[in-house]
């Protein structure tokens, strides 16, 4: 999901938005040591020519902060960790999302699992479109119909969002 973080029902969230990035990437850990590397990876090949930062809000009980700050500084791209404390995971996978937002640099934010079950791939897809569109919210996704998809999130028609549908098939490891 792509979320364009300038828009009025996030402005709330940040009183100052600062766009040093076309994108942040906001990625939730937990216990995903393994997966970092190729994650990082496999994002740098994706978002080659897009200014990106890539924040890390980690909720682990491995080594997976030490994998990230080990990895720091090996990519092309900005990359932040936010570890949170045992206290401070009490709001979870969505807390750990709204702590990505908060911290991001950019107008628009992507969020994707480290699972490497979200194609990195497809990110300059789906922001193309949100820039295109200029969509409040862009779900990519390469199944679930978009009336039903949003009816989940709640989305009314007021919200301007666009649903994409990907053609990446899902990388599981």
């Amino acid at each position: 999901m792509i979320d364009n973080k300038l828009s009025q029902s996030f402005l709330s969230m940040t009183s100052d938005v600062q766009t040093n990035f076309e994108l942040s990437i906001v990625i939730p850990t937990r216990n995903e040591a393994g997966n970092i590397e190729p994650l990082l990876t496999r994002i740098q090949q994706a978002m080659k020519g897009i200014s990106t930062e890539v924040i890390f809000v980690d909720d682990s009980t491995d080594k997976t902060p030490e994998v990230i700050k080990n990895l720091q500084y090996s990519y092309s791209f900005q990359i932040n960790l936010i570890t949170r404390l045992p206290e401070q995971r009490k709001n979870g996978l969505g807390g750990a999302v709204v702590e990505g937002f908060k911290s991001a640099q950019s107008p628009w934010v992507c969020v994707i699992d480290a699972d490497l079950q979200h194609p990195p791939e497809s990110i300059p897809q789906i922001l193309k479109h949100a820039e295109k569109t200029q969509s409040d919210i862009v779900i990519g996704s390469r199944s679930i119909s978009s009336r039903r998809r949003c009816q989940q999130l709640g989305l009314k028609p007021h919200h301007h969002f666009t649903y994409l549908c990907i053609d990446h098939p899902c990388y599981i490891p």
